[in-house]
């Protein structure tokens, strides 16, 4: 089975699996904020005084105590696929981990990842492609949140329309708000 003939949710569950184990590695996190640059957040660590107040209590505002409060753990398609990998090769357990879990960060081409690990890039690709078909052949694609159909579809302001139930307000039954009073004695 040649790399193309592998599902396209057993890499997105691979892709989400190694943006995990990369946030396990690096503890931390990227995202975007409300602007659209990039941030990191470093886990365990409050982003405000008011969250270091709640976590530290007394020793908020000095230096030296910290308070480190995170899960170390897979969930979803991410816990799958680690469970997957047990009894992998070495040399696909090296190729997946450089395939998804290599920070992009660092910029090194194909052919320069591979040579980390001793590989030309023909043979890196060969081993990818054995590392996703072991994680094919063992993860349940009824389990899995990437195995789900992706739908993208644009609505149009006549489809909207077109979908709605046509009522007045004479249709609608109010006697649901006409409640009877309760009264407490005692």
């Amino acid at each position: 089975m040649s790399r193309s003939d592998i599902p396209e949710w057993v890499r997105l569950a691979c892709n989400r699996w190694g943006r995990q184990k990369r946030r396990i590695w690096q503890g931390r996190d990227t995202y975007v904020n409300s602007q659209g640059a990039i941030r990191r957040h470093i886990d365990g660590y409050s982003e405000s005084f008011m969250g270091r107040i709640l976590d530290e209590r007394v020793a908020a505002g000095q230096s030296g105590a910290s308070a480190q409060r995170w899960a170390e753990v897979y969930f979803g398609d991410g816990l799958e696929v680690q469970r997957a990998l047990v009894g992998m090769p070495e040399s696909t357990y090296d190729a997946i981990h450089v395939k998804y879990v290599w920070d992009p960060e660092f910029n090194l081409s194909w052919s320069d990842r591979a040579k980390i690990i001793g590989m030309k890039e023909r043979v890196f690709w060969e081993a990818v492609g054995r590392a996703e078909f072991w994680v094919f052949a063992r993860l349940d694609p009824t389990a899995c949140d990437a195995s789900l159909p992706l739908r993208r579809e644009s609505a149009t302001k006549q489809s909207i329309t077109a979908t709605l139930p046509k009522f007045s307000p004479a249709d609608l039954n109010l006697t649901a708000l006409n409640r009877t009073k309760l009264t407490v004695t005692g």
